[in-house]
């Protein structure tokens, strides 16, 4: 079988799905049921998890490099969009989520973060979709970090002021606020009723 030679070298930064953002650190070959491949080994960020993919199989896998400003842009103005229809079964809306996280495709995940950080503005969403919004967020501020050279923290600021424009988490604040004074101009009405 012939194997793919690799344009990749150590230290080069990729996207692996589901992990995000990964660094390599080399090429290894490992015989696998008598037959011998290459892998190209790499390592997760922010813990001590080592990945291997096979070689010939990368495109396949999903191993890319990180997205260039274009596609950065076109997740920014995602996230600032209203959401798309999702399953009322959280079952279904659970694998979709998932389907979506494990594509990395950062256009997929910038959908699954703008969906779901409106989902739990409206009303808590579930410890398993909070679970996959904190791994997808992880994942995108990896990825955009890297290609616009800066830090998570710079990507996460950037992913909350895209979110803070969409005009249905604006609309979604301001209907709790107004909820929110309803409660308290009750609560302060019905304290003066008792104290007259």
């Amino acid at each position: 079988m012939a194997t793919k030679k690799p344009s990749l070298k150590k230290n080069d930064r990729v996207v692996y799905p589901p992990h995000g953002p990964v660094t390599v650190v080399g090429v290894k070959s490992q015989e696998v049921f008598g037959e011998k491949r290459q892998y190209l080994i790499m390592q997760a960020e922010d813990s001590d998890l080592v990945l291997k993919a096979p070689l010939d199989r990368l495109d396949e896998i999903g191993v890319r490099p990180p997205m260039p400003k274009t596609v950065a842009k076109e997740v920014l103005k995602i996230l600032s969009e209203p959401a798309t229809a999702q399953s009322a079964q959280w079952s279904r809306r659970f694998k979709a989520h998932n389907e979506k996280l494990h594509s990395g495709d950062p256009i997929q995940i910038a959908e699954l973060i703008r969906n779901l950080e409106l989902a739990d503005a409206k009303k808590p969403v579930s410890a398993g979709e909070k679970r996959l919004l904190k791994a997808a967020r992880h994942s995108l501020e990896g990825e955009l970090a890297i290609t616009w050279a800066s830090d998570r923290e710079t990507a996460s600021v950037r992913i909350d002021k895209a979110l803070a424009d969409n005009p249905e988490m604006i609309k979604t604040l301001e209907d709790k606020k107004k909820e929110e004074d309803k409660k308290k101009k009750g609560t302060t009405a019905a304290a003066a009723a008792d104290e007259g």
